[in-house]
């Protein structure tokens, strides 16, 4: 009796390890895809030069969350004057931004080498964060899916999974 008990609580195991694995390595093949493709695609050569704002006008935009909990960030809409390839040119671009930006101040302006109508006034060196990242997840993932597909070698491990899901089931933890 217990055998048979063993047996089916085994093969239940299996079973869930066998969806456990799936799942992490679509999770994991996934984050690492995501995580690559900001890493690769947004690594523009960027040339960073000086501009003058001429133009801004800064608003304190609030959000809540579902817990009620404020934050606060500005929303501003900026002109900006900056000289290339001897050149004066000009970039108007709202961004978000924890500080507000005054008329005459300097800021950074991002132009891409390749294409030089591709300007930015922010860095793009957060999606390569985001990439980098995301690609350390999916690689733990991936890890993670391989040792799941490893112990369901293991009958009794099976049969541990098997009971812990259904504990959890029924007491609720």
């Amino acid at each position: 009796m217990g055998g048979g008990i063993y047996d089916t609580s085994a093969s239940f195991g299996k079973f869930l390890g066998k969806i456990r694995t799936v799942i992490l390595l679509i999770l994991g093949l996934a984050s690492l895809g995501y995580g690559l493709y900001n890493f690769t695609l947004h690594d523009k050569k960027m040339i960073v030069t000086q501009g003058t704002i001429k133009e801004a006008k800064c608003d304190l935009v609030n959000s809540a969350d579902n817990r009620n909990n404020v934050t606060s960030h500005y929303s501003c809409a900026l002109t900006v004057e900056y000289m290339f390839g001897e050149m004066l040119h000009r970039k108007h671009q709202i961004l978000s931004s924890n500080t507000t930006y005054e008329v005459g101040n300097t800021i950074d302006v991002y132009i891409n080498s390749e294409n030089n109508d591709d300007v930015s006034l922010q860095s793009n060196m957060s999606k390569k964060r985001l990439g980098i990242i995301f690609t350390c997840i999916g690689a733990v993932l991936l890890f993670l899916a391989f040792l799941s597909w490893w112990i369901l070698r293991y009958k009794f491990a099976n049969a541990a999974t098997a009971w812990t899901t259904v504990f959890r089931g029924v007491f609720g933890r």
